[in-house]
């Protein structure tokens, strides 16, 4: 792993964008996976939640990363209108299964979990 890499995943602990911005102006591929996972993975696994996480995430959209799972973008960018809007569309079904991330180092089993869950977990917060 360069030192690039190694940078970008402490810059992912500490929810730093402009740590982040400086990895990827280093020369970190947004598309390569880190010890085999994706950079949007990577983040998304983390296990803290700051204010800057949907900035970080942002950035990383920016730079040409996805989600496994575009639909639960609204929660993880903790954008209320758009996850309202998502959940409104008509060709949305709110019991339609989601890609849940797991935290590293944690054993807490969320396959079954749908997108209403996540809606009602709290993580898309009004503004």
């Amino acid at each position: 792993m360069s030192e690039a890499e190694e940078d970008l995943l402490v810059a992912f602990e500490k929810h730093s964008v402009e740590a982040i911005r400086r990895a990827l102006d280093a020369g970190v591929d947004p598309l390569s996976p880190i010890r085999g996972k994706s950079l949007v993975t990577s983040l998304v696994e983390m296990y803290t939640r700051s204010t800057p996480f949907p900035d970080c995430l942002r950035l990383l959209f920016e730079r040409g990363g996805v989600l496994d799972d575009p639909v639960v973008a609204p929660v993880r960018l903790d954008d209320a209108e758009a996850l309202r809007g998502a959940l409104e569309s008509a060709s949305f079904a709110p019991d339609r299964g989601v890609t849940i991330y797991y935290v590293s180092n944690r054993s807490v089993d969320l396959s079954p979990a749908t997108i209403t869950h996540l809606r009602n977990t709290g993580n898309a917060r009004e503004k």
